[in-house]
C-alpha cells in the first residue's frame, strides 16, 4: 500500500494553497482529496447561484439561526471549494483581527505586521500594484468592482453626504468608509484556488488530485493519525491535513472520535480524544438582504459585466463595532428571498462582529452536520441590526439617492421607528454570511476549548492538522476568502519549515 507524505482533506480556499505549496518539494508526495467535482473556470457562474441550497457544487446543510428561524447553508463541494461558488469578493481580515488571533493563540506569526507580507506575496493586485500593502506577482488576481452603474454611483455619494471618508482599498488597513469592492472575479471570469493555486501544479508527479472521494473517518494507531478511511479503503499517510472547512472539517474530527467525549458517546460514536472545542463556539455575519426598486431603468452597466457585488460602506457602530452595508445589483432572490422584481436591488446589512457563538454537531457516525447559529440572542446584537438597517435607510434618504432610489420592497417606516417592530422584522429575514469561523479553533495550551495550536496541531493526536478557517478563534470582521487562502499559505509554510 503506497505512503503519501501528507493527505490534505479538501481542495478549497484553503486546502488548493496547501498542497500546491506542499508540493513544490519534490520529495513530498502529496495527496489531495476533494468531495466535489473537478472545476474549469470557465463553466464556473461568476456569481452566487453556485451556493444556492441543492446546487451541485455545494453540500447543503440544514441550520438553526436562532430561536427556531430554519434555514439552508450552502458550501463548496467542487474542487477550488467556496472560491469557486461565493459572492468573489476578496477582503482581508482587518488589522485588529489578526492581532487578536494571535493574542489568543500566543503566537505573534499570526500578528497583521506579520501576516502583511504572506498576504502580499498571495496576491496580484490589478489596480495598486506593488507596494508596502500590495502585491504584484502573487497566484491571486484581485481588482476592484466597476463604478460605472448609477446605483453604485449614488451609493458612494449618499455615504459622503453622511459624512462617511472615502475608503478606495478596502484591503489597506485604513479608517472604514465607502469603496469599491475587491474581488477575484476578472472580467467576468472567476478565478477560484483550483485554477490559481493547482491548474500550474497539476503536472507535478509528487501531486495526485482526487475528486469526488468523500472522506468517512481519519484512521489512527498509538497516537498518531496514520490516513483516512474512504468507501472502507484505507489511504495512508505520514501526515494528514483537514481542510474541509469550518463545517466539514468538525464533522469529520467527530466522526473519527475526535470532540466533546459525553457527547460523542450519546451519538454512538466511540470517544478516541477527548476535545470539547470540537464543533463549538463557531461564529459568523448574520446579514439582511434589504431589497429596493431603482428608478429609471432595470440596470445594464456593471450588472451586463456580472458584477453583483459593487460597493460596500463600512461604519463604526455606536457601541465601536464595525457595520457592513453591501450593494448588491442583483437581486439575488433565490438564495436571499428577495423578489426578483424588475429594477430590484440589494443592501445587504451585517454586523462585523457579534457575540452568538454556535455550534456544529452530528448526532450519529454517518450523519449530516447539524448547525446552530445562535443569532439575535443579546441586546447587544438586537442593537447591533436595527442599527445597521436604520444605517441603510439614512442611506436612501439622501439626495444623493434620490434619482435613483424607489423605495424599499418590504420595510416600512413605522417598522424602522419602532425597536420591537423593527427586531420582529429583522427575524423574520436573517440570513447568514456564510463566513463560518471557529469550530476548531487555535489558542494556548492552557485554554480548554482550543482544538489545535498556532500551527493547526491537533491536540491529543500525532500528525494530524487543520488549515482552514476553522482554527479562527473569531470570524474575520470582513469575510472569509481572503483569510482562507493566507491560512492554506501560512499553514504550508509551517509544515514546510518542520513546525
Amino acid at each position: 500500500m503506497k505512503t503519501h507524505d501528507v493527505i490534505v482533506v479538501g481542495a478549497g480556499s484553503s486546502g488548493s494553497p496547501l498542497a500546491a505549496r506542499l508540493s513544490e518539494e519534490r520529495d513530498c508526495s502529496v495527496l489531495l482529496l476533494e468531495a466535489g467535482p473537478d472545476s474549469s473556470s470557465k463553466t464556473l457562474p461568476n456569481d452566487l447561484s453556485g451556493a444556492l441550497p441543492g446546487s451541485p457544487l455545494a453540500w447543503t446543510y440544514r441550520a438553526d439561526l436562532g430561536d427556531g428561524r430554519r434555514y439552508e447553508v450552502a458550501r463548496g463541494r467542487v474542487l477550488g471549494g467556496s472560491s469557486a461558488v461565493n459572492g468573489g469578493l476578496f477582503l482581508r481580515a482587518r488589522p485588529a483581527d489578526f492581532d487578536a488571533w494571535a493574542a489568543a493563540c500566543g503566537d505573534d506569526g499570526w500578528s497583521y505586521e506579520t501576516a502583511l507580507p504572506i498576504l502580499r506575496e498571495l496576491e496580484t493586485d490589478l489596480d495598486f500594484g506593488a507596494s508596502e500593502l500590495h502585491g504584484a506577482d502573487g497566484p491571486m488576481p484581485v481588482a476592484r468592482a466597476g463604478q460605472a452603474h448609477a446605483a453604485s454611483r449614488a451609493f458612494a455619494a449618499a455615504a459622503r453626504e453622511l459624512g462617511h471618508v472615502d475608503e478606495p482599498d478596502k484591503n489597506a488597513g485604513s479608517r472604514a468608509g465607502v469603496g469599491p469592492l475587491p474581488r477575484n472575479i476578472i472580467a467576468g471570469e472567476r478565478r477560484s484556488t483550483a485554477h490559481q493555486y493547482l491548474d500550474p501544479a497539476r503536472s507535478r508527479r509528487n501531486l495526485e488530485i482526487r475528486t469526488g472521494t468523500v472522506v468517512d473517518a481519519i484512521t489512527t494507531r498509538g497516537g498518531a493519525a496514520t490516513g483516512v478511511e474512504v468507501g472502507g479503503e484505507h489511504l495512508a499517510a505520514g501526515q494528514v491535513v483537514l481542510c474541509g472547512g469550518a463545517v466539514e472539517t468538525p464533522r469529520l474530527l467527530q466522526a473519527s472520535g475526535i470532540g466533546a467525549a459525553d457527547t460523542l458517546a450519546s451519538a454512538g460514536i466511540t470517544p478516541l480524544v477527548d476535545l470539547p472545542g470540537v464543533g463549538q463556539g463557531s461564529s459568523d455575519h448574520p446579514n439582511l438582504m434589504l431589497g429596493w426598486l431603482m428608478l429609471g431603468q432595470t440596470g445594464r452597466g456593471d450588472d451586463a459585466r456580472g458584477e453583483s457585488f459593487t460597493s460596500a460602506l463600512h461604519l463604526e457602530a455606536s457601541r465601536g463595532d464595525e457595520l457592513e452595508l453591501l450593494l448588491s445589483l442583483r437581486p439575488l432572490a433565490a438564495l436571499f428571498g428577495g423578489t426578483g422584481l424588475p429594477g430590484e436591488r440589494l443592501f445587504v446589512a451585517s454586523a462585523g462582529v457579534t457575540d452568538a457563538r454556535g455550534r456544529v454537531t452530528i448526532d450519529g457516525p454517518g450523519a449530516r452536520p447539524l448547525l446552530a447559529y445562535r443569532y439575535l440572542a443579546t441586546d447587544r446584537d438586537r442593537h447591533r441590526m436595527r442599527e445597521v438597517v436604520r444605517a441603510a435607510a439614512a442611506l436612501a434618504a439622501t439626495d444623493a439617492m434620490s434619482d435613483v432610489f424607489g423605495g424599499f420592497v418590504d420595510l416600512d417606516a413605522p417598522t424602522l421607528e419602532d425597536d420591537t417592530a423593527l427586531d420582529a422584522w429583522v427575524r423574520r429575514h436573517l440570513s447568514t454570511a456564510l463566513h463560518l469561523s471557529g469550530t476548531a479553533r487555535m489558542g494556548r495550551d492552557h485554554d480548554p476549548d482550543a482544538v489545535v495550536d498556532a500551527s493547526g496541531r491537533v491536540r491529543g493526536i500525532d500528525r494530524l492538522r487543520v488549515a482552514d478557517t476553522s482554527i479562527l478563534p473569531t470570524a474575520p470582521t470582513r469575510g472569509t476568502a481572503a483569510t482562507a487562502i493566507f491560512i492554506g499559505e501560512l499553514l504550508a509554510d509551517r509544515l514546510q519549515a518542520g513546525y
